[in-house]
Parts: structure tokens; sequence; C-alpha cells
């Protein structure tokens, strides 16, 4: 998912276990409140995953570097690597997230400054980085079509055989974004690469996919926006932006898509998607109201046919960006993660066909990413107000019902 740049402080890393909530704070309202570990000072966590083990792999920046931990499931740190350039305006994140594929690689993804980290207006490249179960280093590839732009990374998923980058092409002052997808096999060699264009003007579109999927099969879901700007350079319209969900081959070929349009001018955006065994389901902001786009969830068929869709009502203003993210648990429970108008974190578990479960909140902001296993969730989030990531987790029964 792409996160804005944040302020940088001292680093402090914060001991603890992942199930034992830090003192003194008051986390939930259920009969299972989530918990929470500190990670880091100085910095933003951007993206977690789990495997099948229940290890849990957290990624984000720390000061001016990327950095990636694995856990074990008790809270144990198994290893942490980083990533970094030299350069007083240097900055390399984990924007794009971190994926586990089938054999227990690691898959880093964010930006990169590709000119001396001293110049001005660097070119920005998009990377991945691929590291063994054990943390080594396999190989990186670095995603780079022209001088004087910059490639964002958005997106990392992982597969049977393939690893997907998803990102766009922007440049300094420019209006355009041009979406792209880019594949690899897991030694790394290229595979394919696919344009994630729509119709329209291309200095004044914005095609941008936010987040990629693959399910245990290899197909690939993407989600993102798509945003035809007014005007001979796009300066006097208001964003109509519509929301995009695109499924397609392990080869790449699309099988189909959805443009979520409607009449009025708003900002619609999808943030996030999840598959498991077949289930597609997608997070965006959707809508217009006083305090802006609303959070929406939709279930999605494999063949395109939307299932189900719930909307969340939103009003007043918060300090965060409401952009949920959604992961699905092994018996189909669909839970949505979402910043509420206090900065309270909400975590929502909803059945497969959409219905109410459970809820449980915490004083955290700006979800950056969620994942689930068997029994447990894990989000990726913010301390509210301040430069330190945090670790949240809830246990549940097997069914998904609240613990």
């Amino acid at each position: 998912m792409l996160r804005s740049f944040v302020r940088m402080t001292t680093a402090i890393a914060v001991a603890g276990s992942l199930l034992a909530a830090s003192p003194g704070r008051a986390l939930g309202n259920g009969p299972a409140p989530m918990a929470v570990k500190g990670l880091w000072w100085g910095g933003e966590v951007q993206g977690v995953a789990m495997d099948d083990a229940g290890d849990v792999y957290v990624v984000g920046t720390e000061e001016s570097h990327m950095i990636v931990r694995r856990y074990a499931p008790g809270g144990a740190l198994r290893w942490e690597r980083t990533y970094a350039v030299a350069g007083k305006r240097a900055y390399v994140d984990a924007r794009g997230g971190v994926a586990v594929g089938p054999d227990g690689a690691v898959y880093v993804a964010g930006l990169v400054p590709l000119k001396s980290g001293d110049a001005e207006f660097p070119d920005i490249g998009a990377y991945v980085r691929a590291y063994g179960p054990a943390g080594t280093l396999r190989w990186q590839r670095t995603v780079h079509h022209r001088e004087y732009v910059s490639e964002i990374s958005t997106g990392v998923a992982a597969g049977p055989g393939l690893v997907v980058l998803g990102g766009y092409t922007t440049c300094f002052e420019c209006l355009m974004r041009e979406g792209w997808l880019k594949a690899w096999s897991p030694g790394g060699r290229a595979r394919w690469r696919d344009p994630f264009e729509f119709a329209g003007i291309p200095e004044v579109k914005r095609d941008e996919p936010t987040d990629v999927a693959i399910d245990r099969d290899g197909s690939i879901y993407v989600v993102g926006e798509v945003d035809q700007l007014e005007g001979e350079w796009g300066e006097s319209a208001p964003d109509d932006a519509d929301v995009v969900v695109r499924a397609m081959t392990p080869s790449g070929v699309i099988r189909w898509t959805h443009v979520l349009t409607d009449a009025s001018i708003d900002e619609d955006r999808a943030t996030s998607v999840a598959v498991r065994n077949g289930r597609v389901v997608v997070g965006a902001q959707v809508g217009q109201s006083v305090a802006g786009p609303r959070p929406w969830v939709r279930s999605y068929t494999t063949g395109g046919s939307p299932a189900w869709t719930r909307t969340f009502v939103r009003t007043g203003s918060s300090g965060y960006d409401d952009e949920p993210a959604v992961a699905i648990g092994p018996a189909g429970t669909v839970y949505l993660v979402r910043t509420d108008l206090q900065d309270q974190l909400r975590m929502i578990a909803l059945t497969a066909g959409g219905k109410w479960r459970w809820a449980s909140v915490a004083p955290a902001g700006g979800p950056a990413d969620v994942a689930v296993d068997v029994g447990a969730i894990r989000v990726a989030a913010q301390a509210v107000h301040a430069d330190h990531a945090l670790l949240l987790s809830r246990r549940f029964q097997a069914n998904g019902a609240a613990a």
C-alpha cells in the first residue's frame, strides 16, 4: 500500500511479546482486546505478512532506511535486515509492503534513490528484494523505465512460481501516473510486464494500482484507482477517481476488470485486496460526504461477480486517512481494519457472507496492512501522532468467532 513520507527521529527498538499488551494502555472493548507491541521509534510501519507456521513479518522505515523483521508466533525476534543508501537526502522505504512465498522466501518492496543521495531531485526506482527464510539476501530487482521520472511501488505479492510488483511512473510536478505490473520468477528472472492503463489523455490521467494479491492457484488480483483529469493540463478539475478491480492469469493475461463509477465527482480509491481459495475481498474509499470518502468493502466471486458490499458511515474529521485494509481468514471470515474519527484503530470481523461478527479497538492510527493465520490476526499501525511503529494482535477461534 502507498504511504506518505514521515518525520525521522532517533530509533529505539522496544521489546515485548506479540500477544502481551503494553502496560498502562486501554486496548479494546471486547472479551479479547487487541494487544500491542512496540516495534521501533523514528519511522513508519508499512506492511505485515504471515507464513503458514504463524511467523510474522513486518516492514517499514527506521530513520532513513528500510527495515524488515521476522518474529516467531510468540514474539521472539528471529532476524532483522535493513537496506540503506548513502547521501544526505537518501531515503529507502518499504511502501510496497511484504509478502511471503510458498517456499518461505520473503519479498520486500519500496522505493530507492538511483542517483546520488545528495542530488536535489534524484531519480527514484521501485525495488523488490528477495530474502531466504533465514534472512539471506537472494536478489534485488529495480524498476526504472527512463530518466527524470520516479517509479513508486505500491504492492507486492508472491504465489506459486511468481512474484508480482505493482507501481506507477510519475515525475516531479507531474500530473500523470502511468500504472504498471511486473512479474518475476522466485529466482528473480523476469516473466512479464503489463501496463495498468485505461482510456484517457496520458498527460492528465492517473492509472494507479494500489495493491496486489495472488491466490494459491496463481491467479492474480489487482486493485487501484483511475482518474481522468479535465482541462488541458488538469489544473481546473476536481478529482473524479474510480475504483478498479482486475483479475489476471499467472502469465499476465487479463481475465476480467471491474471499474466502479458513479455520476458524482468524488475520490473513489481501492486501498487493499485479499484472496483465499477463490474468494476475493476489496477494501476501498468511496462516495462523497462532509468528511470525505467512506470506508467500503466488497466481496467478489472468482468470475468477477459482486457477492456483497458493506459501506461504513463516516462523519467529522480524523487525523488519519481512513484507508481500510482487508484480509480473509482460513474459515472465510473477512477482517477489515480502519481508523475511526477519534484516531482509534478499529478491527472488524465479518462472516463470509458479509454479516457482522465482532469488533475491537485500540489507540492507534494509519493501519498499513493486516495479516491473518489460524487463530490470530496481526495489524501493522502507527502510534497516534507519533513516529512509533506498532504491531497489534488479537486471538480468535478457528471458525473466526471472537475468543
